[in-house]
């Protein structure tokens, strides 16, 4: 009997170690079953400005170049490196993410099973195994539905991979308290795991202060204690941060104050504030039942009257979780989880968006460990209730990584009727005359004036034509014929004005003015040996080296241009001619950061067409608040409402959510010039964002009637139409744009996914 007894316990320990050992396979193949359809995921919304015309992240060196200036370096050095290994092709993007969440949930599994064999946590959980509590959360978490927006939606993985560290840290703090471990190095791994998360994203924020309690609560007992044991870590892992805050707001202040600032249109922090308890009971409420789920909500700021009931239920649960924390029960750190991860984007901090799906995805943890626990007292947990959960679950998340596969099939669900529609439409806005800067024309060249000609060079001087001509009457001097030709050149005399440079063969002012009416003329082969003849010869003429290289630019030579530009600047540094159209060469030549240099260098003097080339810049490579001011200035000019600048205002306004002032550039950059399909397309894409549906549709089918061809209108018009529940009117434009536009991945699922619901219209 007694060697019955043993096999029987053997074959239990047996059993009890098989099942600890199968949970990290069955998380990662339930994962897997979940996430395979976010493969064929393509690029949408966000992902377009962050992703696919984000420039920065084409080079891999110096790391922190990638992340442009922002303060997550570290999130666009991931996705440089995926650029680098798949170029705009979204297959390894999702590899990487699909890699994050599984680790993150074989972490978190790790981080449950070790805090809950602990002896002040497992004394409470009578009946139930540590690995079975915490196998279940990491299963029931890694193929939920709610997971599927910091998965799929790639721009997201700032969320996914700050949770991964976020989760990392309470690991290493864990493995620190095992009995011979060197803790010392996993307390490196909780600092610079925390460090990396928040160079990731600003959420990892919250983590000294909830690791912190956790230790106090769930492995110390008391501050003393855990002050006792590991103080070092504490002070490395706060010290530097509070060091940091310190030194960021007194060098940058203006970037700290930004941040808490928040990025809200419309409404102010304490609006936010009170709307957020609402939001909150939503987010619970899709934990239960993950359905309909939305790439854009479109939270309306709540009013007194609505948010009495869900602040007091809020009120009531940050009460329970306070008094639990004081009293050190471990099943109030649950609630800790909840509300310190949420705490930066649903507190006092206005944020754009409301309420956000992919906020949920590391808090998602708590109340499913609490529904675990739930399930588990009503007995049959592994046999039945975990299985069919589960199975439920891997289908819904399927479904809904499905939805990627086009942003016209994530609209279903009601993006066409949010605040931030006109983001989520991601309709595509055109640049006018779209062709690089601005070059400024030839410059006519004079003489230091000797006595004589004062009189008339002052006249000149004063714009008194008639008065110069009459003073260089009996004149007949080469520096009076060059003189005479200017006069007559202003007054629109230039055949008259050539005759007299002709007439001063050895003056290289009258020559270089020769070079420039014979350019005018239509005559630049005439033209480009005198100016090459007169650079050659060293005359130190600034005027003459600037046409030169005017003269190559206008024609295309953009990199033989260089040089005599930058001869005409050593001879005349201050010449703002040459430093617009170097900065116009340089653009031409793909290189918008020296452009920029020398745009602004003539900008700041005042040149208009600097102004007008370093604003256009700035809004192609999407710096939208600095190119604002540049544009204002431009546009405030008196006579100089130029249209390709009502343009640019209008897109940074319509970026920057001012709708009814994106309206009104249009609307005067239409009326300023001849109507355009570019304008009508861009001023459609406003009115359909306003709300204009009809009225958007209309604008489209009158840009057309100008361009037929144009493939963004039919882009614009076909995702219209699909919104509008046309399909089968909308699969003929996105075909166009496609013909258009074989390579935009974008396109082809928008165009997939309307010929699928035309199908299943018939």
């Amino acid at each position: 009997m007694s060697d019955v007894k043993s096999a029987m316990a053997d074959w239990a320990m047996r059993r009890t170690a098989a099942a600890r050992s199968s949970w990290p396979l069955w998380i990662l193949l339930a994962g897997l079953f979940a996430y395979l359809p976010s493969f064929s995921g393509v690029f949408a919304f966000d992902d377009l400005p962050w992703i696919i015309d984000n420039d920065n992240i084409r080079q891999l060196w110096p790391p922190w170049a990638a992340g442009g200036g922002t303060l997550r370096p570290l999130l666009f050095f991931t996705l440089a490196i995926n650029h680098a290994i798949s170029g705009l092709e979204p297959w390894s993007y999702h590899l990487v993410n699909l890699t994050i969440h599984l680790a993150t949930a074989l972490l978190l599994f790790g981080v449950m099973r070790q805090a809950l064999q602990n002896e002040r946590v497992n004394n409470r959980l009578v009946g139930f195994t540590a690995d079975t509590v915490a196998g279940s959360t990491a299963l029931l978490w890694v193929v939920h539905p709610l997971t599927t927006q910091a998965v799929t939606y790639i721009i997201q993985r700032g969320e996914s991979l700050t949770s991964l560290l976020y989760v990392a840290c309470f690991y290493a703090l864990l493995r620190s308290t095992v009995p011979g471990a060197r803790h010392r190095h996993w307390w490196a791994v909780v600092v610079l795991s925390w460090w990396a998360a928040m160079l990731t994203k600003e959420i990892a924020v919250t983590l000294p202060a909830t690791l912190l309690l956790f230790d106090v609560i769930l492995l110390t007992g008391s501050f003393a204690s855990t002050w006792a044991v590991r103080r070092g870590l504490y002070v490395t892992l706060i010290g530097p941060a509070v060091v940091g805050g310190l030194v960021l707001l007194a060098l940058r202040p203006q970037l700290l104050a930004g941040l808490l600032a928040g990025d809200a249109q419309g409404f102010g922090r304490f609006d936010y504030a009170l709307s957020q308890p609402g939001v909150l009971l939503h987010y619970l409420r899709l934990v239960l039942w993950p359905h309909p789920l939305q790439i854009d909500y479109g939270w309306p700021i709540a009013s007194y009257t609505e948010a009495a009931l869900p602040l007091l239920l809020v009120i009531g649960g940050l009460s329970w979780i306070v008094h639990g924390l004081w009293r050190r029960q471990p099943l109030s750190f649950v609630g800790l989880w909840f509300v310190g991860i949420l705490a930066p984007t649903s507190s006092l901090v206005p944020l754009r968006d409301l309420l956000v799906e992919h906020r949920m995805y590391l808090p998602l943890v708590a109340p499913l460990f609490l529904l675990v626990l739930l399930g588990m007292r009503l007995g049959n947990w592994r046999q039945f209730l975990l299985p069919v959960v589960v199975a439920l679950m891997v289908v819904m998340t399927a479904a809904r990584n499905r939805d990627y596969s086009s942003e016209l099939s994530l609209w279903r669900d009601g993006v066409g009727s949010t605040q931030n529609a006109r983001r989520f439409y991601n309709l595509q806005l055109e640049f006018l005359f779209d062709d690089g800067g601005v070059l400024d024309g030839p410059l006519l060249s004079s003489v230091a004036a000797s006595e004589p000609l004062l009189p008339a060079m002052r006249a000149l001087q004063a714009g008194d034509t008639a008065t110069a001509l009459v003073r260089l009457e009996g004149l007949s001097s080469p520096s009076a014929a060059n003189l005479r030709g200017i006069t007559f050149w202003q007054t629109g005399r230039h055949a008259a004005a050539a005759e007299q440079w002709q007439q001063a063969p050895g003056l290289p002012a009258a020559l270089a003015n020769l070079a420039v009416a014979l350019w005018l003329q239509g005559e630049p082969t005439r033209a480009q040996p005198i100016l090459q003849s007169l650079a050659t010869r060293g005359e130190g003429l600034a005027e003459a080296q600037y046409n030169l290289g005017a003269l190559l630019a206008t024609e295309g030579r953009l990199a033989q241009a260089l040089e005599p530009l930058q001869q005409a600047l050593r001879l005349q540094p201050a010449m703002n001619e040459a430093h617009n159209n170097l900065g116009a060469v340089h653009e031409g030549l793909g290189r918008p950061d020296t452009a920029m240099v020398y745009y602004s260098e003539a900008a700041r003097r005042g040149h208009h067409t600097a102004a007008l080339n370093l604003a256009l810049l700035q809004v192609r490579q999407r710096h939208y608040r600095e190119a604002r001011p540049w544009l204002d200035k431009v546009l405030d000019t008196p006579g100089q409402q130029d249209p390709r600048a009502a343009n640019a205002r209008a897109i940074v306004r319509y970026f920057s959510g001012d709708l009814a002032g994106a309206a009104k550039d249009l609307r005067q950059a239409r009326s300023a010039t001849l109507t355009s399909a570019i304008l009508g397309n861009n001023l459609a894409c406003v009115v359909l964002a306003q709300g204009g549906l009809t009225a958007a549709r209309q604008l489209f089918e009158q840009a057309l009637q100008m361009d037929a061809g144009n493939s963004a209108v039919h882009h614009n018009l076909g995702k219209l139409l699909v919104i509008q529940g046309l399909p089968g009117a909308a699969v003929s434009h996105l075909r166009r744009a496609a013909q258009a536009r074989p390579d935009d991945a974008v396109l082809a699922a928008n165009l997939l996914e309307a010929e699928r619901q035309s199908r299943d219209e018939r």
